[in-house]
């Protein structure tokens, strides 16, 4: 029973960060919730919420800033194109 209720408590932490990814466009947020998202840290692995969720944050980015969520988004594109 306690191990479900903590696993309920990270989706909705999570759910909450998303908003905040939303929200604020706040990069690092996105990068963050991006990965738990691709490395199934929490909740099931999606790698395509994880895309939408870097390349949201790659958008938020500033010129000089966009290095890591923009490759975070490239390399999860690169492997949902692999056959």
């Amino acid at each position: 029973m306690r191990e479900g209720r903590a696993a309920n408590t990270r989706v909705r932490s999570n759910t909450r960060v998303d908003g905040g990814c939303d929200l604020g466009g706040d990069v690092n947020v996105c990068d963050s919730l991006g990965e738990v998202y691709e490395y199934g840290r929490g909740v099931p692995v999606d790698k395509q919420r994880a895309l939408t969720i870097y390349e949201r944050g790659c958008t938020f980015a500033k010129p000089g800033a966009r290095g890591f969520v923009c490759e975070h988004a490239a390399r999860v594109r690169t492997v949902l194109a692999a056959p």
